[in-house]
């Protein structure tokens, strides 16, 4: 019986030690795979925060952007206006040389174009 014990009690140990063994092979695997997960975690924060200051960056350069795009708008309606103004003075100011040189023809129609060039019908 003492033998039996013995045997028993060496199995006992065997398989314990068996265990243990496994057991450090899994904490060993779940401190390797902790490990890469830090690894990865810590990338990817990195990621985040270039991918923030980049965000940041492209923020500035779309404010800057429309600010640019409101100032062209602002003098693009004021160049139009300006257009607009010198087309009316030069339609006046044709309109009273052409009747100051020829005062028989009646001006029936001007019309002014692009070139700078003149039409007109008499009657």
């Amino acid at each position: 019986m003492n033998q039996d014990v013995r045997c028993f009690g060496r199995d006992v140990q065997i398989i314990a030690e068996s265990r243990a063994s496994e057991l450090d092979d899994q904490l060993r695997r779940a401190k390797t795979q902790l490990d890469d997960q830090s690894r990865q975690l810590q990338d990817a924060n990195a990621l985040k925060a270039r991918l923030g200051e980049e965000n940041l960056e492209l923020h500035r350069h779309l404010q800057d952007l429309d600010t640019g795009n409101a100032a062209l708008s602002k003098t693009k309606t004021a160049l139009q206006q300006e257009l607009e103004e010198t087309k009316m003075k030069l339609d006046e100011e044709t309109r009273v040389i052409l009747t100051a040189i020829s005062p028989p023809f009646k001006l029936k129609r001007l019309k002014l174009i692009c070139t700078g060039n003149c039409c007109f019908e008499n009657s």
